[in-house]
């Protein structure tokens, strides 16, 4: 792991998605986030999230964001290990589940497929997730990108949820950047 979470956390791009990010909490009244993907909390320092926890496979992030958010006691992180990671009880859980900019960087199917589903248990009303929705792989000897379509796969694999906006981010630099994503439970939490 480097020492951040990657240029998508900081500068314009960054402000830019907190910008999208907090007019949608705004808008839906979102009062608690469950985010997968935390990373180095820089991201999380632009939100304007009443009550949040982060999780991230990686260690060393939780540890960065525990130290970082240490005297702020909405904020809670937690590391994430997909193979043991159950959510059955839906104890874990916030008015929305998040992801940032992590899905493109799930290269095998079936830690995807646990990701997502793990993402989606930890939601009581929405999800949201940035994230290109294309299967485009763009160059070659990018080893640790593969674009999905991943709206085509909530609407197969989640049919109690729907597609309620797009927020596209504003191209930065003439780089292709991503879109938020969010998706509304249409049937009763059971």
């Amino acid at each position: 792991m480097g020492r951040t979470s990657g240029p998508g956390s900081y500068g314009r791009q960054c402000v830019a998605k907190a910008k999208i990010l907090n007019s949608i909490i705004d808008s839906l009244r979102i009062e608690s986030i469950v985010e997968f993907g935390c990373g180095d909390g820089n991201q999380l320092t632009h939100y304007d999230i009443p009550r949040y926890l982060g999780f991230d496979v990686s260690e060393t992030a939780v540890r960065m964001c525990m130290e970082q958010f240490s005297d702020d006691e909405t904020k809670g992180f937690l590391h994430y290990t997909p193979s043991v990671f159950d959510n059955r009880t839906k104890l874990i859980s916030g008015d929305a589940a998040m992801s940032v900019d992590v899905i493109f960087h799930l290269v095998e199917d079936p830690v995807y497929r646990k990701y997502m589903d793990d993402l989606f248990s930890c939601a009581r009303r929405l999800v949201i997730i940035s994230s290109s929705n294309h299967t485009d792989q763009g160059g070659k000897g990018v080893q640790h990108v593969r674009h999905r379509k991943f709206v085509d796969d909530v609407a197969a694999w989640y049919p109690d949820w729907t597609l309620i906006a797009e927020h596209p981010v504003e191209s930065i630099d003439g780089k292709d950047i991503d879109s938020f994503y969010v998706f509304r439970r249409s049937a009763p939490d059971s």
